[in-house]
C-alpha cells in the first residue's frame, strides 16, 4: 500500500459525439451522444476514473471552479470527508443537477483510486461483496423511424433474446395506444419467460399512465418506470395505487436526502440511483441501505459509457439481497444497448456479459480499463487542476 499519497491531479474529458443513426424517445430525438471522464492521480502515479451522465462541459466547469481545492493535497482514503465538505461548500446552490453530477464522478474515481492503491475491488471497499455476477437487463428500443416503431422494437427484441438476454426495458411514451401495441407486439415475439420493464420517461400524466398499465396488464411487465414527472409525487403514489405493475423512479433524483423524500412519498416500489448522478457509488451505496429501511428495492439506474457501468456492477455486487429471501432475485445491472461508436471506444477491459450476467471484473477499482488515448482524441476541452 503506498503510505501518505496525496491527489495531485484532476483532469476532466467532455465526450460528445454524432451517432451514426439519430433516435429517439418519448422527449425528443438524439443526434449525438455525451459523457464526462474524470481522472484523479496522486503523486505516486496511481489513477482513478469517474463517470458523470449529463453535461459533461459544465460538469467540468464545475469541478474545476468548485471542487478541485477540496480535493487537491488531500488523502484519496478521505473519500467520505472529501464527499462531505465539498457537498457541504456548495449546499447553498449545487444539491442537484451539474455540481451534483460532478462530484459523483470525482467520488467514483476516488473510490477506484483507492481500490487499485490496495489492490481490491470497490466492492470489497463497500464493505463486501455478496455476489460475483449480476443479473443484467438490456436497455433498447429506440426508434429510428416512427412510423416503424414496433416493427424496429420487436426485431430488435427478438434478436437481442435470440443471442441469449433474459430482460428488456423498452421505451414507451409515444401514446397509449401505439405502446399497448408495442407492449403486446414483443411480449408476443420473445415469449412467456423474458423479462420486460416499459420506460416512459416522464411523458404521461398519472392518468394515461393507470390507463396504458391496464391495457398492458396481461404482459406481465415486470416494472413501469417513470411514468410521471419527477416533481410529480402524488401523481406516481396515484399510478403506484391503480395498478398491479411494480412503479420504478428516481433516476432524476440526487443524494440520500432527494431519495428521503422520495422513499418517504410511498411513491414508488422501486428506486433507481445512478452512480453517475446522484453522488457517487460510495452515496448509492448510502441510498441502497436507506431504500431497505423502507422494505423498498433499489435497481440502480446505469446509462453511461463504461466507467458508470463497471461502477455499478461493483456497487450490486456490495448490495444485500432485499428483502432477504433464501431464494435470490437480486437487483439486475442495466446494460445500454443502443449502437454507440463512442461506449465501444471509451474501454480497452470491462465487466464481461454473458448469458445474461455480468461478471465481477479481477482488475482492482472499479475494474474497468480505459482507452485513454481514443479519450484524449475525442474529448475537448481536456482540463487540468494540479497541485
Amino acid at each position: 500500500m503506498a503510505k501518505n499519497t496525496k491527489i495531485s491531479a484532476i483532469k476532466t474529458y467532455p465526450l460528445e459525439v454524432p451517432l451514426d443513426r439519430p433516435w429517439a424517445y418519448s422527449q425528443c430525438w438524439r443526434h449525438t451522444r455525451w459523457s464526462l471522464f474524470v481522472q484523479v492521480s496522486t503523486e505516486d502515479g496511481f489513477v482513478g476514473w469517474g463517470e458523470g451522465e449529463y453535461a459533461p462541459t459544465s460538469s467540468a466547469d464545475a469541478i474545476h471552479s468548485q471542487y478541485a481545492d477540496i480535493f487537491l493535497g488531500q488523502d484519496p482514503f478521505d473519500v467520505r470527508a472529501l464527499w462531505e465538505r465539498a457537498y457541504n461548500y456548495t449546499r447553498d446552490y449545487g444539491r442537484t443537477g451539474v455540481t451534483m453530477i460532478a462530484l459523483s464522478a470525482l467520488e467514483t474515481a476516488l473510490y477506484d483510486l483507492c481500490g487499485k492503491i490496495l489492490g481490491v475491488s470497490v466492492s470489497t471497499l463497500l464493505g463486501g461483496g455478496f455476489r460475483t455476477r449480476v443479473p443484467v437487463y438490456l436497455t433498447g428500443g429506440y426508434p429510428h423511424d416512427l412510423s416503424r416503431i414496433v416493427e424496429e422494437v420487436v426485431d430488435e427484441s427478438r434478436r437481442k433474446v435470440d443471442q441469449g438476454a433474459g430482460a428488456l426495458k423498452l421505451k414507451v411514451g409515444f401514446g397509449v395506444d401505439l405502446d399497448t401495441e408495442l407492449i403486446h407486439a414483443v411480449r408476443n415475439a420473445v415469449g412467456p419467460s423474458v423479462r420486460i420493464m416499459m420506460d416512459a420517461n416522464r411523458a404521461y400524466t398519472a392518468a394515461e399512465a393507470i390507463q396504458l398499465s391496464k391495457r398492458v396488464q396481461d404482459c406481465r411487465i415486470y416494472w413501469f418506470e417513470e411514468p410521471v414527472v419527477p416533481e410529480d409525487l402524488e401523481g406516481y403514489r396515484e399510478v403506484r395505487a391503480r395498478t398491479e405493475i411494480p412503479v420504478a423512479g428516481g433516476e432524476e433524483e440526487y443524494t440520500r436526502w432527494g431519495f428521503r423524500r422520495l422513499l418517504e412519498s410511498g411513491a414508488v416500489d422501486i428506486v433507481q440511483p445512478s452512480v453517475a448522478m446522484a453522488g457517487g457509488v460510495g452515496e448509492c451505496r448510502n441510498i441502497a441501505y436507506l431504500a431497505s429501511a423502507f422494505n423498498t428495492r433499489c435497481v440502480p439506474h446505469s446509462w453511461g459509457l463504461g466507467i458508470n457501468t463497471a461502477a455499478t456492477l461493483q456497487l450490486l455486487s456490495a448490495m444485500p439481497q432485499y428483502p432477504p429471501r433464501l431464494i435470490e432475485d437480486p437487483p439486475m445491472l442495466e446494460v445500454d444497448s443502443s449502437a454507440s461508436s463512442l461506449r465501444d471506444e471509451a474501454l480497452v477491459d470491462g465487466p464481461v456479459i454473458k448469458d445474461g450476467f455480468a461478471y465481477l471484473p479481477e482488475n482492482p477499482g472499479i475494474g474497468a480499463v480505459v482507452n485513454q488515448s481514443a479519450v484524449e482524441r475525442i474529448a475537448s476541452p481536456i482540463r487540468e487542476s494540479s497541485l
